[in-house]
């Protein structure tokens, strides 16, 4: 543990300052952006490296904050790994049908060729008597190989996780951005043969990805992919998209990519409209997207909110889904999220 991060973490929310810290995938290298006040920005600083939490719903406006301290810790993690406990104890019979039913209902209508995809996705409270900080230091030696993050603002829930996907990443006029999609069980020394609905999937994301950034101007368009990714227990098919533009186009591409096809659906409008009235709950910022972006750098990273947990004393709210197609199986499906669920689970242990 850092001794330096977790005590700046504890003074920070003694003070109730807002701060955003993120650790990128294989680094050990967390960087705090903490503000001096305690105002709600809805607007990147112009001169000062900024982080961002976007809603899912993108009529929502973004919460920003100002990196008025720019702080840098070295984590020494000891890493606790990717195994955990039987996740049937979080299984619960009504909540696996309520979700199963909900997932019915949209393959029915895939079938009758209203949508391609739907992501429809589930919360499920978990007690738990741990503390923020204890939380924080659990999930940054937990996953070193996922983007991790914890977002702090004292009008607003603490929200951390591990995300696999990147949503894009810029340094100069280069923009990167990936499709992910498919979900399975990592099995040591096991290939993954992927199904026919994963790869559909996989290739709807991919095509919609490639055609939204076409139309915002990014050009030399180049993918690399589909290949079998590891995130924690978890793998998916990914694929790479890189692409060139000029900074203010690029700029403006974050909010043309969300929500993406893999925590929405296609077509887009039709699944966003088709998720708020079917599922039972909003989801705030699980599958937005977050990142910082640094002015004086010209670059810039951003991640979708997935593997992600809302946390109040004495419970953290878990968030899982899962993408729908005219092929999904709801049992499946059901067991997918549960999966997904262990990801958070194992911090909460």
């Amino acid at each position: 543990m850092s001794k330096g991060l977790i005590g700046k973490v504890s003074e920070l929310i003694s003070l109730k300052l807002p701060f955003f810290l993120l650790r990128k995938a294989g680094e050990k290298q967390v960087l705090l952006l903490a503000q001096d006040n305690q105002e709600l920005y809805h607007k990147p600083h112009e001169n000062l490296p900024s982080a961002i939490m976007q809603p899912f719903d993108p009529g929502q406006p973004p919460v920003y904050i100002h990196g008025h301290q720019q702080l840098f810790f070295d984590w020494d993690f000891s890493e606790i790994g990717d195994t955990y406990d039987s996740l049937q104890q979080y299984h619960d019979p009504l909540v696996a049908q309520t979700y199963q039913q909900l997932v019915a209902q949209a393959v029915e209508d895939l079938q009758k060729g209203k949508m391609k995809k739907v992501v429809l996705s589930r919360k499920q409270n978990i007690p738990t008597a741990l503390s923020m900080e204890e939380l924080l230091n659990a999930l940054l030696n937990t996953y070193p190989k996922a983007q991790c993050y914890c977002f702090y603002h004292p009008v607003e829930d603490v929200w951390m996780g591990a995300t696999p996907e990147t949503l894009m990443t810029v340094q100069g006029t280069t923009v990167q951005t990936m499709s992910l999609a498919g979900t399975a069980i990592y099995k040591e020394g096991v290939e993954q043969v992927w199904g026919e609905k994963e790869k559909e999937e996989q290739q709807l994301v991919t095509d919609d990805i490639v055609e939204r950034l076409e139309r915002h101007g990014v050009q030399d368009i180049q993918v690399d992919g589909p290949f079998t990714s590891r995130a924690g227990n978890l793998i998916h098919l990914k694929s790479m998209i890189v692409g060139r533009a000029d900074l203010e186009t690029i700029m403006q591409i974050p909010a043309a990519l969300h929500p993406t096809p893999a925590v929405c659906g296609l077509p887009r409008e039709e699944a966003f409209h088709y998720i708020q009235q079917h599922e039972s709950y909003g989801r705030s910022y699980y599958t937005g997207y977050l990142g910082v972006m640094d002015p004086t750098q010209e670059k810039a990273d951003f991640y979708v909110n997935l593997r992600c947990l809302r946390w109040r004393p004495g419970m953290a709210e878990v968030f899982v889904g899962g993408g729908i197609t005219a092929r999904s199986v709801p049992q499946h499906e059901y067991d997918e999220t549960l999966n997904k669920l262990g990801t958070m689970v194992k911090i909460l242990q």
